[in-house]
């Protein structure tokens, strides 16, 4: 806007002309404002008038544009008037349209800087609220720019002036002035820009951390013209990150002796997993899970065991559809391949792009599973044992009198009333001759056979009875034939038995925990052949003494055991039987208590020849 002061029909004066009208004028004018004082000789008071507006004007964004013409061509003169605070002086004065041209041409410079004004007001405005400083050296002029805010990022003193390179490193933290100078160096060579963090050793004391970043600009040649940055307070997000840090060590270090998974997971509308937290804890054999953090994890539900994914997949199903809590147990096959028992809850989240977030946690409850099974077996096996004592029981008492009645017939039979020696029983004989001997036979039959009830009873008596807590005198060799006849009937029409056993001194164990581990053991071999193939089915019963051990071997002909299985024969729950023949405990509680004993069980085997189970324990 032009604010033209004409004359006012008399001479440019001091009277004439006064301070305050002029400032009035540049208050009520919009900006940017150009003042046009044409002289007439009297410059000394021109000179007192732009002198007393620069105090008026000093607050104003941007200065008012001050045009003096009609000057003459005094030296002297024009340099006073551009010391007093004129902008341009002219010696004569121009016509009308020149005059407007020049001001208009003059307001559209002016509005270009006031822009440029305003822009640099606002980003160091923006600067000072976000701690962030600009700066700027000339390779070629060497000459060097700060923001005012670079001063204090860096804690120095404005009117010292910008500082040269080594004169910054100086205020740097001495453990990252090489990391600086190599950062620049780097950049320098490979005319790539750098980032980088350090601190500034403050004046009173302490440090601030600074993210500095530079760009260098190359000419055509590949001259360094410039390099132009920025530097940025960060020690309050340092701070906050590094108290961060320290809380996520301690529960970093908290998580990992919980019993437990810690798990994120989001489920996405395409029915994708991915896995956005987890902590695996002291769930020992699930370590491979935390690498699949952030992936698509629907790969690892194969992990989960064949039976129990549907019913998984349900539950979990439900709990999304009514964004209820989701509890469940299920199997999985760990990274060591063992299989394991997992208690899983979680509460779904539904979210605003359609995804369901599930925060919960996974407890490994396999130990507390073969605790439970092991109680409810040892129940089964002790109303087992209740009830074979108490059949034994009842069956022995009329066993006793059958016994006792036919072994009085046969003596009866063979007394020297039959034996021919008077008349009379020679008179018998020649009647009853071939009747007698088949009485005698089928007596003795009968005999045997009462006899094998009664070893029978007595084993299962002795079966039904509580082991000893303490060890005591065992006969290895009776240990063997009562497990052998006691699964008679399951291993006769399966496999011929062969038993094996050399003498073998009685040593101190726990024999109802032996008995045990054979009748398992000899039931696995039997169970292993086929039924259609009893002459060829083969087991073999050994016990022999190597060295002060006693070497008890199971040895069968079967179809043996394929390697991968093998590997896992001794891991709880595994079995290469259906569910209904077999709980997969059977040789884990035969391991535990060969172990208990301070001995070790083995397992050799050859697909399509064999298997042979080898225990061996320490007689002393």
């Amino acid at each position: 806007m032009l604010a033209h002061i004409e004359k006012t029909g008399c001479s440019w004066t001091r009277s004439a002309v006064r301070p305050e009208m002029l400032a009035q004028v540049l208050k009520v004018q919009t900006e940017p404002a150009i003042v046009l004082i044409q002289a007439e000789g009297d410059i000394h008071a021109i000179c007192e008038l732009l002198t007393s507006l620069l105090p008026q004007t000093a607050s104003c964004p941007l200065p008012p544009y001050i045009l003096v013409m009609g000057v003459g061509d005094e030296v002297d003169g024009v340099m006073r008037l551009y010391a007093s605070g004129a902008d341009e002086v002219l010696p004569t004065v121009l016509r009308e349209p020149i005059l407007h041209s020049r001001t208009e041409a003059t307001a559209r410079r002016l509005r270009r800087a006031q822009e440029v004004q305003r822009i640099r007001v606002r980003l160091e405005q923006g600067q000072e609220r976000a701690n962030v400083g600009s700066w700027y050296w000339n390779a070629l002029t060497l000459e060097t720019w700060w923001s005012p805010q670079i001063y204090e990022l860096l804690d120095l003193d404005p009117s010292a002036g910008t500082l040269s390179f080594p004169e910054v490193l100086s205020h740097l933290h001495p453990d990252d002035r090489v990391a600086f100078e190599k950062a620049v160096e780097l950049s320098v060579e490979t005319k790539q820009p750098y980032a980088l963090e350090f601190r500034v050793l403050l004046e009173g004391g302490g440090t601030r951390r600074i993210y500095c970043e530079g760009r260098p600009t190359y000419d055509e040649q590949g001259q360094l013209l410039e390099y132009e940055g920025v530097m940025q307070d960060i020690e309050a997000r340092w701070q906050t990150e590094s108290k961060l840090r320290r809380q996520e060590i301690v529960l970093g270090y908290i998580s990992e002796q919980l019993p437990a998974a810690l798990y994120q997971i989001r489920q996405f509308p395409d029915n994708s997993v991915a896995l956005e937290y987890v902590t695996v804890g002291s769930v020992k054999g699930f370590e491979k899970l935390a690498e699949y953090k952030g992936d698509d994890i629907t790969q690892y539900t194969y992990e989960i065991i064949e039976e129990d994914r549907p019913r998984l997949l349900r539950s979990t199903m439900r709990a999304a559809a009514e964004l209820k809590m989701w509890v469940d147990e299920f199997r999985v096959i760990d990274d060591n391949g063992e299989i394991r028992w997992i208690a899983g809850q979680s509460t779904p989240e539904k979210c605003e792009d359609g995804s369901i977030l599930w925060r919960g946690v996974l407890i490994d409850i396999t130990e507390r599973k073969l605790l439970n099974d092991q109680v409810q077996q040892a129940d089964r096996l002790s109303t087992i044992g209740t009830m074979a004592a108490g059949i034994a029981h009842e069956i022995n008492n009329p066993l006793v009198y059958l016994l006792g009645n036919v072994q009085f017939v046969l003596e009866s039979l063979e007394s020297e009333v039959f034996d021919g020696d008077t008349i009379e029983a020679a008179d018998i004989v020649s009647i009853v001759g071939t009747e007698i001997q088949e009485m005698r036979r089928a007596l003795t039959a009968a005999y045997s056979g009462a006899q094998r009830i009664s070893v029978i009873v007595e084993d299962l008596m002795t079966f039904g009875r509580s082991s000893p807590v303490t060890d005591e005198a065992v006969d290895l060799r009776k240990i063997c034939r009562s497990a052998a006849r006691m699964l008679d009937s399951q291993i006769r029409h399966r496999a011929t038995l062969f038993c094996e056993f050399e003498d073998i001194p009685e040593f101190d164990s726990n024999g109802g925990q032996l008995r045990q581990v054979l009748v398992n053991l000899l039931l696995n071999a039997a169970q292993a052949m086929p039924e259609d193939s009893v002459d060829k089915n083969k087991i073999y019963l050994r016990i022999a003494e190597r060295d002060g051990y006693v070497i008890i071997e199971v040895e069968d002909n079967g179809p043996g055991i394929l390697a991968r299985d093998k590997r896992r024969l001794f891991e709880p729950f595994f079995t290469t039987k259906s569910r209904s023949d077999g709980t997969g405990l059977g040789l884990y509680v035969c391991r535990n208590i060969i172990k208990s004993m301070g001995g070790k069980i083995e397992v050799e085997t050859t697909v399509g020849e064999g298997s042979t189970f080898r225990v061996i324990l320490a007689i002393n």
